[in-house]
């Protein structure tokens, strides 16, 4: 046979053309191994076939296996009506259009035909002579359409056909229908939490022994038998790979001896894939409290709008729990958190954006919510003058409750500025008002219901006018004195009207 090499030169190509042309011996380019073959004997079936020369002529015949010296293994016939020429120098090749070439079958009929060696004799409990028989049968059966030998009994004149091997190529052909060239879980969609550990199981039967896998930063891959076992350990958006691993005991088609061989190898897999998605925790704790106390405890019932910081969509709502956390997954991308609902009297954070790549393990947020506060300023002055009194005391009492909250006295301005007065309704009242000035008995209200606001509030005191003491003896005096002034006036008016009659 001549063997011909593809990759030639440019200078060589008409050349090749012509040689082609005249040669009518297949042109084959794959690795070659060359061996030889022998009959056993000990290894015998019978069969209804045609004649070499005359396909409408059957008979049974008692036919033999085929071993390979090399390593002793039983070989398959392929041309079922040539026979065999025993101790022949056979050379076997590995590529697939060297096969094609040779057999003189199509693609898809040489791959038929190896799966059915593989899955035949020699495949898991397919152990027993039987097993070679019902191999070398199917075989007959995709190569040899006109004329297919078929089982006997021995010396079985009648060539009636045997059932014995019937079950047996049952299950091989089952095997062969069902064969998938990688593994069953291949181009599977699969999304994680990271932290998750997933088990994929490989239906095929293929993933053990014929697959490699390489892990990663942000996963860990391992085989165990059929089971792939996928550990996330952060975020992920991306596509891995199950590589096949090389086929080292590749099927191989015998030119030689007068025939057409093949012999049982290992299917030729292909590489799969899973598109994985890793999706990284995001997880908040929720307090609330005053800077004041330096108290703060867990909110729950806290809502939260969580935004696609890019396109502004709303992706989902969150709630804070008895223990004011919340937490979800979420893949590759730009965040905002937005608080929409809280505790009454307490300021919402401020948006809280945040980023998931390749390089976030995970995302840890502690949200801190104040009380709402206000500055108060007080302000107590003249009811005339609008003058400032200092020295003025007021208590502050909750409105709610009435509990005292606040006791102080105004500065020389007549002022008292309170900063950070936290949210509520509130009254204030005046305890001691200053000297010369009555109690106010009004009670002035005010609320605290936004952060930051600045209150004023003003109480006006009224003057005390003083009233003589009609008891003391000073004013006895005084009085006396009107008396006699008085009467000393009607005196007077009574002596000018008697002058007035005389000179009458």
């Amino acid at each position: 046979m001549i063997i011909i090499k593809e990759k030639l030169k440019q200078l060589r190509k008409y050349l090749l053309i012509l040689v082609i042309g005249l040669c009518s011996i297949p042109i084959v380019n794959a690795q070659t191994i060359n061996d030889s073959l022998y009959i056993d004997k000990n290894v015998s079936f019978w069969m209804a076939t045609t004649k070499y020369d005359d396909l409408n002529q059957w008979m049974g015949v008692e036919e033999y296996g085929i071993r390979r010296t090399s390593d002793n293994q039983l070989i398959y016939c392929i041309q079922a009506h040539i026979p065999v020429t025993d101790g022949s120098v056979i050379t076997g090749y590995e590529g697939i259009d060297d096969k094609i070439s040779l057999s003189n079958l199509s693609r898809e009929e040489v791959r038929k035909i190896e799966l059915i060696a593989y899955y035949g004799y020699g495949y898991t409990g397919h152990t027993d002579i039987d097993w070679y028989v019902a191999t070398q049968f199917l075989i007959w059966q995709v190569t040899d359409k006109v004329s297919t030998p078929y089982p006997i009994e021995p010396h079985d004149s009648s060539l009636t056909r045997s059932s014995r091997y019937d079950a047996k190529m049952n299950e091989i052909m089952n095997l062969v229908n069902s064969h998938g060239y990688t593994v069953s879980f291949n181009n599977q969609e699969l999304t994680m939490n990271a932290g998750d550990v997933k088990t994929l199981t490989d239906s095929n039967g293929v993933l053990g022994k014929y697959f490699e896998v390489e892990s990663n930063d942000n996963v860990d891959l391992k085989i165990e038998n059929n089971d792939l076992i996928i550990t996330a350990k952060k975020g992920f958006e991306g596509t891995i790979t199950l590589n096949a691993k090389e086929n080292n005991n590749v099927p191989l088609i015998y030119d030689g001896a007068n025939q057409k061989c093949l012999s049982r190898g290992d299917p030729t897999f292909i590489n799969a894939s899973i598109k994985l998605n890793i999706l990284t925790e995001f997880t908040s704790k929720k307090v609330m409290g005053s800077s004041n106390s330096g108290t703060y405890v867990p909110e729950q019932g806290a809502v939260f709008e969580l935004y696609d910081n890019d396109t502004n969509d709303l992706i989902t709502t969150l709630t804070t729990d008895s223990n004011g956390e919340m937490f979800i997954y979420l893949g590759f991308g730009n965040y905002r958190l937005h608080q929409i609902k809280g505790k009454e009297g307490y300021q919402f954070v401020e948006d809280y954006l945040f980023t998931i790549d390749e390089n976030t393990t995970k995302v840890e947020v502690y949200l801190q919510n104040e009380k709402i506060k206000s500055d108060l300023i007080f302000e107590k002055v003249d009811a005339e003058t609008n003058v400032g009194l200092p020295n003025t005391v007021i208590e502050i009492y909750d409105a709610k409750t009435d509990k005292l909250v606040y006791t102080g006295t105004t500065d020389n301005n007549g002022t008292i500025i309170l900063k950070d007065f936290e949210y509520g309704d509130y009254y204030i009242i005046e305890k001691e008002a200053p000297d010369g000035y009555e109690i106010s008995l009004d009670k002035i209200y005010f609320s605290i219901t936004k952060n930051g606001e600045i209150i004023k509030k003003v109480m006006k005191d009224i003057k005390i006018i003083n009233v003589p003491d009609t008891n003391s003896a000073e004013s006895v005096v005084i009085d006396i004195t009107i008396l006699v002034l008085f009467l000393s006036g009607i005196g007077l008016i009574l002596y000018a009207k008697d002058q007035n009659k005389k000179k009458k």
